[in-house]
């Protein structure tokens, strides 16, 4: 399973396409029930807030930040291992 964090804010029109694009891009590769999406709404908290205010929304895997505005797919699929139009997720036992 895939773990993604979104972060978003109320009323914001860039925010409800990048869920509508992070849908499709799903369907499309097939992760529809592989991929863990946490919401978290940046007004929730004062340093999620200070961080990405004026950056929503984010998408963040591992900690680390794949896009944010609008949803780069290549990014995306880079840090999802995606390869062919399927996922592989990495093995913990190597």
């Amino acid at each position: 399973m895939y773990e993604l964090e979104l972060f978003y804010k109320d009323d914001c029109d860039l925010c409800d396409r990048m869920r509508e694009e992070l849908a499709r891009y799903f369907r499309i590769h097939g992760l529809e029930n592989r991929v863990a999406v946490q919401l978290q709404d940046i007004e929730s908290r004062t340093e999620w807030y200070d961080w990405y205010r004026d950056h929503v929304p984010v998408i963040v895997i591992g900690g680390e930040e794949i896009c944010h505005y609008f949803l780069d797919e290549q990014a995306l699929s880079e840090a999802l291992g995606i390869q062919n139009g399927r996922g592989h997720e990495s093995q913990s036992d190597e």
